[in-house]
């Protein structure tokens, strides 16, 4: 049987993140011939995530579940949190029909999904320049969003904060079970355990508090700013510190989702929010309902598509209402500027002027 031609393709999903290999693993199970254009390597390395219990029916429709749990990810039993008061708080996952949560490690996740993908047959190439003869584009490129703004569209912005991630390790501490959250005055801190004896801590601030905190150095800032947290220092001591990036990490959404051959999926579509937990669980989400939507539009249901960017409105738009609910009851640091910006947000009225941030890489969703 011969290789079929590049351009042979029914469809092109551009960008190899989790969204974009969900969608071009849903359109190969349903007979389809799928060109998927991976990015060059991250310059930044990628970071550990943690998911919900509710990833798994999503990874059984993938076809990895087995060899996910098989994989070097540790269990999550439960989010610690102190929001609203000193207090660290625990929210069992015990009660979910799962049982648990995860700690991932994130490329070993993309691998498994990328080779899931070959196995279904999905053409892989590094470029995504020529699409010629395809009769759909998903644009799964990211905040980039490079199909949809090469169409014409813009993307709105909500807020804009970064997430400043310091990575840790000590090779002979065992790793807790749980997922933590602390806010404080400049911000909140996310910290978790990481599969090979690593954990993480981020730091979620303003980018301009960040850039005022920083001009003693990253480093010197970001280790001052630990220090000062109550509950996160607990989670690096008597570990090496071993890195630090700096990641956008602020609301967006596109204008529009679709066109007449083309739609966003993940990231590229809308970015939420990294307290909702929602990153990679609504990028594989939306990548397996694109894939649903554009195998109906290619079989001649014109409503397919309109149908797939309603729902994926109605869902920011619920998560917008949720995190401005979980902001409001932090209500400690009612002068500083983070929780002053976060108070005003109103889901209503989403439209922000951007703050220049071109250069930061790719959010992490915690």
């Amino acid at each position: 049987m011969s290789k079929p031609s590049e351009n042979s393709a029914q469809v092109w999903v551009v960008g190899g993140g989790p969204a974009g290999v969900a969608a071009a693993i849903g359109l190969a199970l349903r007979g389809l011939s799928v060109r998927l254009a991976t990015p060059a390597p991250a310059p930044q390395p990628l970071l550990g995530e943690s998911l919900p219990p509710a990833i798994a029916p999503l990874l059984v429709e993938l076809g990895v579940w087995a060899d996910f749990v098989r994989g070097p990810h540790l269990k999550c039993y439960a989010n610690e949190s102190a929001w609203g008061e000193q207090t660290l708080r625990l929210h069992s996952f015990m009660t979910h029909p799962v049982g648990h949560g995860w700690h991932i490690e994130r490329a070993a996740l993309e691998a498994m999904l990328l080779d899931r993908a070959r196995d279904l047959g999905v053409m892989m190439t590094p470029s995504s320049t020529s699409r010629a003869g395809a009769a759909f584009v998903i644009d799964a490129t990211g905040r980039r969003s490079v199909v949809a703004l090469s169409r014409g569209e813009s993307r709105r912005h909500r807020d804009h904060q970064v997430a400043v991630v310091g990575l840790f390790r000590n090779d002979a501490r065992a790793p807790s079970a749980t997922s933590r959250v602390e806010a404080v005055e400049g911000g909140y801190w996310y910290s978790a355990p990481m599969p090979f004896g690593r954990t993480v801590c981020a730091y979620f601030t303003e980018p301009s508090c960040w850039a005022r905190q920083a001009r003693c150095g990253r480093e010197r800032a970001f280790c001052d700013l630990l220090a000062r947290s109550q509950h996160t220092r607990e989670r690096s001591d008597g570990q090496k510190l071993v890195s630090i990036a700096l990641y956008a990490a602020g609301s967006s959404r596109l204008t529009r989702f679709y066109g007449g051959d083309w739609l966003a999926v993940g990231d590229a579509a809308v970015t939420r929010d990294p307290l909702s937990s929602g990153g990679i669980y609504e990028g594989l989400r939306s990548g397996l309902r694109a894939a649903r939507a554009v195998a109906r539009h290619l079989a001649g249901d014109a409503s397919a598509i309109v149908g797939y960017a309603g729902e994926l409105e109605q869902r920011f738009e619920r998560d917008a209402r949720r995190r401005q609910r979980l902001y409001a009851t932090e209500r400690r640091f009612p002068v500083a500027k983070f929780w002053r910006e976060r108070h005003a947000l109103d889901h209503a009225t989403p439209d922000r002027k951007p703050e220049e941030h071109a250069a930061w890489p790719s959010e992490i969703s915690i």
